[in-house]
């Protein structure tokens, strides 16, 4: 997905066959196929997604947990084999009251 893209929805889930968590996330114009771990303390995703006429963007996404039930989110992408990473997107997710 590129930086902006907004109204999407993710599903996260474990699957045992691999052994992995996995996360789709579905928006317009694009799907975002990720695999992850929780480790050092926080969900940890990657992935490779196809660009058209280009090489694969590279993708890391890392959810960390925080005190009140908070969520931080940290989403990165490279266009370069992981040489260089832009952050795509850095926030926190409040839980409802």
């Amino acid at each position: 997905m590129p930086p902006g893209v907004a109204g999407g929805k993710s599903w996260n889930f474990y699957n045992a066959g691999t052994g992995k968590w996995e996360q789709v996330w579905v928006a317009p114009g694009g799907v975002l196929k990720l695999e992850g771990s929780f480790r050092d303390g926080a969900m940890r995703f990657e992935g490779k997604t196809p660009v058209s006429g280009k090489p694969d963007r590279w993708e890391k996404l890392t959810f960390t947990p925080m005190e009140g039930g908070r969520v931080h989110q940290f989403w990165q992408q490279s266009n370069d084999s992981g040489k260089t990473w832009i952050t795509s997107f850095d926030g926190i997710y409040t839980p409802k009251r």
